[in-house]
């Protein structure tokens, strides 16, 4: 979402003849897009504010700080920080992108050598776009600050999403990803009680002009499981699923106010490799929950063996000024946390090794995403997994081609285009 959101921004910017910097010390503006996930994101952004502080008093630009994490109690001192000229929280509404495009022309007609006469124009193109389809979140886990940043769900009407997309393959973007904090609400709020997601995903792969399609994130209570027959209908839709566990344990899930078993959990892994054997799964974990014991985190390590996740998104508990855990009383110890994700990370990345395996010496549909140049392309498979492909024949960004993977070095799958 803080992707889709920086997109936006940046869009406007170079349609307003700016154009991208590499490094601070040649911008006039500067953009801070914060996270509150965690609080080591919203440390990051706090550092890089007080470096900026410090270089604005040897140059005159402009500090714009946006996103989640905004309105925490660890920015309400920098409310009227001199270093800040323009603040806003998460890209939820027409109304924060009017305000700061307002500042942004305001900002524009301060510059002596900004002229709209000769407007120095990006060559900004792309073929992927992410598009939310669902603001915030109803959900309410209790370790979650989401809710309370992002506010509850909205849904985009799917006309509206529909012409969004129609107007962007026009621009020649063909790869497109649904987003929301949970797409399976999706629909929910416009009053549709079972969701829409299944429909909505169904229309937007029937256009013809959507090479491939992909969506974040899925609760995996709520997952309907009409989507796999959506997917089985549509092939340009990758075979990844992304379904944050959180944890292994029964009991530890229920604290964190899931809404799901481990049993459960599994169960709907089964429904997904019966549909698609070959399918990517990656999770999210949370190492060190308030009380998790040596017990709760070897159960959530075994379940991660028993499935075989593609790859983990893990880290510690983060402590989140105003949700239900940050009440929880229990004690969290920081050093026993960072070991057990550190032994965690270790088991995954050997499954991470054995998983890639089953792609050997098989056929596959890419989609390329660069090219490298000396007739070596990246391109993803329909797994979304990279690789890295041969080919005499010249390709561009976009193409689908079908390719014989051959060999896997250091983790990375390497093929070449099939000749029949």
């Amino acid at each position: 979402m803080n992707s889709y959101d920086s997109d936006v921004y940046s869009e406007y910017l170079l349609s307003r003849g700016l154009i991208e910097v590499n490094t601070e010390d040649e911008a006039d503006l500067i953009l801070i897009n914060t996270c509150a996930v965690r609080q080591k994101s919203v440390d990051k952004s706090k550092n890089l504010l007080k470096q900026l502080a410090y270089k604005k008093l040897k140059k005159n630009i402009a500090v714009c700080l946006l996103g989640c994490a905004t309105d925490l109690p660890d920015y309400t001192d920098l409310k009227n920080n001199q270093c800040i000229d323009f603040m806003s929280g998460p890209l939820n509404s027409m109304v924060v992108k009017s305000e700061f495009e307002k500042f942004i022309d305001n900002f524009l007609a301060e510059i002596s050598f900004y002229r709209k006469d000769k407007l120095l124009h990006s060559n900004y193109s792309k073929i992927s776009a992410y598009l939310p389809v669902i603001h915030g979140c109803n959900t309410f886990c209790s370790y979650c600050i989401v809710p309370l940043v992002r506010g509850r769900e909205v849904s985009v009407p799917m006309d509206d999403i529909v012409s969004e997309i129609i107007h962007g393959t026009e621009k020649g973007i063909c790869e497109w990803t649904l987003l929301g904090q949970n797409v399976n609400h999706y629909g929910k709020d416009l009053g549709h009680e079972e969701g829409q997601f299944p429909e909505l995903l169904d229309a937007v792969a029937s256009l013809s002009k959507v090479v491939r399609l992909d969506f974040l994130t899925s609760h995996p209570r709520d997952f309907n499981t009409r989507i796999l027959e959506i997917m089985l209908k549509h092939e340009k839709i990758y075979r990844h699923f992304h379904l944050p566990l959180q944890s292994g344990d029964d009991e530890i899930l229920e604290r964190m106010r899931r809404g799901y078993s481990t049993t459960q959990y599994k169960n709907l892994i089964q429904q997904i490799r019966d549909c698609f054997p070959l399918a990517s799964l990656t999770t999210d974990i949370i190492v060190g929950f308030p009380g998790e014991t040596e017990k709760q985190y070897l159960n959530t390590l075994k379940m991660i063996e028993q499935i075989g996740f593609d790859t983990v998104y893990a880290a510690v508990y983060s402590h989140r000024p105003g949700t239900l855990a940050s009440t929880y009383i229990e004690k969290v110890y920081p050093e026993q946390n960072k070991e057990r994700l550190r032994h965690l990370l270790d088991v995954q990345r050997n499954i991470s090794k054995k998983r890639i395996n089953r792609f050997l010496n098989n056929y596959n549909q890419v989609f390329i995403t660069k090219d490298l140049q000396n007739s070596y392309y990246e391109a993803k498979t329909l797994e979304e997994k990279t690789i890295i492909l041969f080919s005499s024949k010249q390709l561009k960004l976009g193409d689908i081609v079908k390719v014989w993977i051959k060999d896997i070095q250091k983790g990375q799958l390497m093929g070449e285009i099939f000749q029949p």
